[in-house]
């Protein structure tokens, strides 16, 4: 519809916990090497399923620190919208440097778009359905990123034709 090229990216990451002392070295390469199988066989469905004509996709499973691959794609791939899901993670890492999608937020050089899961649909009963965007909500408080997410939000709301509700609050 628009054009676009998607970029669907998995990143294998080791938690920074892991020891990479050399009598656990080889048990922490066997998870990577199983992880990385999952997730190939996961992006190997997510292929056949988004069996969409037209619609150009790549697919991508790097390895590493998910906040910087993700950075590392944005720049060299000139993405010009990050997407991505969030869910609720309770640890004390968390707690003392903000989830992945918080940090991208402030940290990405593109718009970024946090897709959560509504909290009244259990996992199980939700079907997924392409969006379709009747109203579009744009939180301001007229600065500067505000100006560029009213840009944003006005972009969309005309593409979808929708109708856009701004709140400013004090």
């Amino acid at each position: 519809h628009f054009g676009s090229h998607l970029y669907v990216q998995h990143i294998v990451s080791i938690p920074p916990e892991t020891s990479w002392s050399v009598s656990g070295s080889g048990m922490v390469h066997e998870r990577l090497r199983g992880s990385r199988r999952i997730a190939e066989e996961e992006l190997r469905r997510l292929q056949v399923e988004a069996d969409i004509e037209d619609l150009n996709i790549t697919y991508m499973l790097t390895d590493g620190d998910v906040h910087s691959q993700i950075l590392g794609t944005i720049e060299r791939r000139q993405i010009d919208l990050l997407v991505l899901g969030s869910h609720p993670h309770r640890s004390i890492n968390r707690l003392r440097d903000g989830s992945v999608a918080e940090r991208l937020v402030q940290e990405s050089i593109c718009p970024v778009l946090v897709a959560a899961r509504p909290r009244n649909k259990p996992p199980e009963t939700e079907r997924f359905e392409p969006p379709v965007m009747k109203t579009v909500l744009l939180a301001t408080d007229f600065s500067r990123n505000s100006d560029r997410a009213l840009t944003y939000a006005l972009r969309w709301a005309a593409q979808w034709s929708a109708r856009l509700t701004l709140v400013h609050t004090v």
